[in-house]
Formats: structure tokens, sequence, C-alpha cells
């Protein structure tokens, strides 16, 4: 896991489908001072998504990016570092 900051909000799996219509919403909709993060396994895929949304709302606090190995203690790690966690990792 890469180190974080305290988070109000983190989306798991942040680059599928259903995740990816969240972190559009957020984009869009949420306060701009929120502090919120994107994960995933994939570091490329995670900075690749950072830029679409930067495109949607070039005014947003970009979201932390944080890579993640569910299974190992990350997920322990980042629970207690974040207010709200969306999970939309799936199959």
């Amino acid at each position: 896991m890469s180190s974080t900051e305290p988070l109000d909000l983190l989306v798991l799996g942040a680059t599928g489908y259903t995740a990816y219509i969240c972190t559009e919403h957020i984009t869009k909709t949420f306060p701009s001072t929120l502090s919120w993060g994107i994960a995933g396994r994939s570091m490329k895929s995670l900075e690749e998504l950072s830029q679409r949304l930067k495109a949607i709302n070039p005014d947003r606090i970009q979201p932390q990016l944080v890579v993640l190995d569910l299974k190992g203690g990350d997920l322990i790690r980042i629970v207690r570092q974040t207010r709200v966690i969306i999970n939309g990792v799936g199959p």
C-alpha cells in the first residue's frame, strides 16, 4: 500500500465500471474540498482514471491514488485512516 493521508472517502476498485460511475458522480457533485482517494491494484490504471476525473472537474482536489493488496494487511490500515469506504470491487 502506498502511504496515505487520512481521507474522508475512498473508492475501492475504482477502475471498474460501477466504481467509475461513483467516482464520476463524486467529481461532479461532491464539495470540491473533499479529501478523497481512489484505490485499486494498478497504479497505471489509477493514474489514467485520475486524469479522466481531472478533465471532468479541474477545480476539484484530485483524489489520492492508493494501490492496495487486498490479501495482505493493507485493507485494515486504510480502513483505519478513512471515514467512508465505497466498495466497488467485483469479479
